[in-house]
């Protein structure tokens, strides 16, 4: 019998100083009978960094490891799909952690609380942020909407809806991930865990604190922006097309206009932007109707705000203004 809830964890070259805390945490989870949970590394090309024959033996869950060419996370998670055998699948990095003993259970529990009628678990996250200053932990709550950690996906449904990772991208991959599921997904069949479930180890090294990551992160988003509204299209989603295009536009406005970017930088990014972004979809938005055209930039101004990507004085007008200096600049 399969098990009901595999923990598929990506690896790649990080040093077992960095994972032990994650295989410590599986060691001592509580109320999980044996068969109940499994564990799958994939080891994304990585060079011994893991002792994977002792975690194999030492481990009370069936462990295995499946080893594939280095391809990035993306890749290595896609490879846990395709070779899951449980039920419901949580995605974990090696180097982030469970929350608490009883972190399986609490997830297991929920998935049987659904008795079928759901296609996602809903859990929320906390955060651990090492810094040279000390170490901070915060509740993410109800704002894991971006991230794929936490949550438990039913594998039969991410098959039939062809839910993957996007192997162009190695920053910015769980968002789009999630922002994808979101297109088919039913909200009356998310299932939400009772209290955290994971922990995201924030550390100096990562794409959020790290600035040379944090570049290549926001190249990234960028090409997130650009790839998001043709999924939608395809997926049949004309009208999130639209809105996403539109975000994602006034995403690149905030960015090219009061962002963080500079220099050569800044000017790759607005040709980027322009070339696959704002001249495909901006001529589209500006051939719809004038009252449609309104309520899809107060959406998307709100969702920008919200995702912090643009301060809440900006001025529409500014965004009319610049949008039409680029009509001018990159006609047709």
């Amino acid at each position: 019998m399969n098990a009901k809830l595999e923990i598929i964890i990506t690896h790649y070259n990080e040093p077992w100083a960095v994972c032990s805390k994650l295989f410590k945490m599986l060691d001592v989870q509580r109320g999980v009978g044996q068969g109940e949970a499994r564990v799958t590394i994939i080891q994304d090309g990585s060079e011994g960094a893991l002792d994977t024959a002792k975690l194999m033996k030492q481990y009370p869950f069936v462990t295995r490891v499946i080893e594939i060419p280095h391809g990035g996370v993306s890749a290595a998670r896609n490879a846990g799909i395709d070779e899951a055998e449980a039920e419901w699948i949580l995605f974990m990095d090696c180097d982030d952690m469970l929350y608490a003993c009883d972190s399986l259970r609490t997830m297991l529990d929920a998935i049987e609380d659904e008795k079928g009628r759901a296609d996602l678990i809903w859990g929320q996250m906390m955060i651990e942020n090492r810094t040279k200053s000390g170490v901070w932990i915060s509740q993410e709550g109800q704002k894991n909407n971006v991230f794929v950690h936490g949550k438990a996906w039913r594998l039969s449904w991410l098959k039939e809806k062809g839910i993957r990772f996007r192997e162009e991208l190695r920053y910015s991959e769980d968002s789009l991930f999630c922002e994808e599921a979101a297109l088919e997904l039913d909200p009356k069949r998310i299932g939400r865990a009772p209290k955290p479930v994971v922990m995201w180890c924030m550390r100096e090294n990562s794409c959020t604190t790290d600035k040379e990551n944090e570049r290549r992160n926001r190249r990234d988003m960028l090409r997130h922006r650009i790839m998001l509204p043709e999924i939608c299209r395809q997926r049949g989603k004309e009208e999130d097309a639209m809105t996403t295009a539109a975000r994602g536009i006034m995403d690149c406005f905030h960015e090219l206009t009061g962002g963080t970017i500079t220099g050569s930088e800044k000017t790759e990014t607005e040709r980027k932007a322009t070339e696959e972004l704002i001249r495909p979809w901006g001529f589209a938005l500006w051939e719809i109707e004038p009252e449609d055209y309104e309520q899809l930039m107060k959406v998307s101004r709100q969702a920008t705000i919200n995702k912090r990507m643009m301060a809440k004085d900006a001025d529409p007008g500014e965004i009319g203004a610049w949008l039409r200096k680029i009509k001018d600049t990159y006609g047709e």
